[in-house]
């Protein structure tokens, strides 16, 4: 009986970080709020490219790799280039 409750014990121990970390996966991204963000995110880009850019949606995903998708996304560069994109990510250079 003993060894069995030993067993049981090992087993939670073992098993209760993978399901926080699950839990963690799985709810961050959805009370993760970007669209608060949008507007520094569009603002941030448009001075990198030197043009403006508009968008939609800001979606953030931790599996396979931590990664932000941006969708229907307008730019333009002045004369030079103009464009929308259905969607584009980035993946943040996370691990070493």
């Amino acid at each position: 009986m003993r060894k069995r409750n030993t067993k049981l014990l090992w087993g939670a121990v073992i098993a209760s970080p993978l399901i926080v970390l699950l839990l963690i996966i799985v709810l961050v991204p959805i009370l993760i709020n970007l669209q608060t963000f949008k507007g520094k995110v569009e603002q941030d880009l448009s001075h990198r490219i030197g043009g403006t850019i508009t968008g939609g949606r800001i979606e953030i995903a931790l599996l396979p790799t931590p990664h932000v998708l941006f969708r229907d996304v307008s730019f333009s560069v002045g004369d030079a280039a103009a464009g929308t994109l259905e969607s584009f990510s980035v993946y943040p250079d996370c691990f070493p």
